[in-house]
């Protein structure tokens, strides 16, 4: 509940999901390019694998510098899920529109399964204290 309370905790979430409110907008407006939804899907994968990379490097930066940054640590992981959660919802609504067989034919190709995997597995070995 202390977190909840932090000012730094809410200028984290701020700052780290002002690139996603950017991209919507600009998906939105037509600005980016020919595949927006596409350019769209692209930049929200990055977002989550960049957050998750800056959340893994907290701790070693941490170490060996002695500056406590565990205080964001835990606002940028729920960012960087925010990040998934809002692809796959782009990806269901947005670009295959719930078409069910086209979702589960995605599903079945190796491109999703292996990123899916992949995420679950970096997941399942990263200790969350």
């Amino acid at each position: 509940m202390r977190m909840l309370k932090s000012p730094i905790t809410w200028i984290t979430y701020l700052v780290c999901m002002l690139p996603a409110a950017y991209y919507f907008q600009q998906a939105s407006s037509n600005n980016l390019g020919f595949d927006p939804i596409g350019s769209l899907e692209s930049a929200l994968r990055f977002g989550a694998i960049g957050w998750f990379s800056v959340g893994l490097l907290l701790g070693p930066i941490t170490r060996f510098t002695r500056f406590n940054l565990m205080g964001v640590r835990t606002p940028l992981r729920l960012v960087a899920y925010s990040y998934l959660i809002l692809l796959i919802v782009v990806y269901l609504l947005l670009d295959r529109q719930l078409d069910m067989e086209i979702i589960w034919i995605d599903l079945e190709g190796i491109q999703y399964r292996n990123v899916f995997l992949t995420l679950w597995t970096c997941h399942g070995l990263v200790p969350c204290p």
